[in-house]
């Protein structure tokens, strides 16, 4: 049976082991584009409310998660592999989560990559999809970081950046991942959406990571496609989506 712990106020409840720490079959690498996410929060988080012009997050996809997967759970079901402490809720208890030790220059470093960190989401991230690796969170999120870093050089980023304030169509989108990682690489492609007044928009995609996933290498040799899976999303290829921008100060 659950515990239940109060923790000023909030609620962490304490989760049995979902599954074994380092037996996954691959990774779900999810990249939020911030300003469809900051819209769809109202820009409360504080990320969003102290967004800066000169950002990462303004022109480039950023870092939701990197998540241990196997090929029977789709999108990271698999997870809690060390019985950690996770929130029930969207973050409002993340800030009581046990505290992952990272260096204030390394925190500072990640926090271009995942300006989530503000909200302290590397915390929520590593007890809830870190621990099923074989990594320490150091490591866990450098690893994420440099694909992150990676991931800003593609055409695929290029191309979202570039139509910022526009309507684009799935189809195009699905179409310039594949020139930007490779043929069929958008099988493994999931976009979600929220929608607005004037449609729906872009707040986030996710595609699949091999297991060993070698920073040193493009995102195209790490791309690992599950048999049989063709992932969409946003209403289907000839649905349209906005590319919202990102309000700075």
């Amino acid at each position: 049976m659950n515990k239940i712990l109060i923790i000023l106020g909030l609620t962490i409840t304490l989760l049995f082991s979902k599954g074994e720490k380092g037996e996954f079959d691959y990774y779900v690498f999810a990249l939020s584009w911030e300003a469809g996410f900051c819209e769809k929060q109202n820009y409360s988080k504080i990320e969003c409310k102290e967004a800066q012009k000169d950002e990462f997050s303004v022109n480039n996809f950023i870092l939701h998660g990197l998540w241990p997967n196997k090929n029977d759970d789709p999108f990271s079901k698999y997870s809690d592999c060390e019985n950690t402490y996770k929130c029930e809720g969207e973050g409002g208890c993340w800030p009581n989560l046990p505290d992952l030790h990272l260096t204030a220059v390394y925190k500072e470093k990640l926090s271009k990559y995942m300006p989530g960190v503000d909200s302290y989401l590397q915390r929520h991230e590593w007890h809830k999809h870190g621990t099923c690796t074989n990594k320490t969170p150091t490591e866990y999120f450098n690893q994420a970081s440099k694909l992150v870093e990676e991931f800003s050089k593609s055409s695929f980023d290029d191309f979202i950046s570039d139509h910022r304030g526009s309507r684009v169509s799935n189809g195009q989108i699905y179409q310039e991942f594949e020139k930007a990682f490779g043929k069929s690489s958008a099988r493994t492609l999931k976009l979600l959406c929220s929608k607005k007044a004037n449609g729906k928009y872009l707040t986030e995609i996710r595609f699949s990571l091999k297991k060993d996933i070698d920073v040193t290498k493009s995102i195209s040799s790490n791309i690992f496609a599950p048999e049989g899976n063709q992932f969409d999303g946003c209403g289907g290829e000839n649905s349209y989506v906005n590319i919202l921008e990102l309000k700075t100060k």
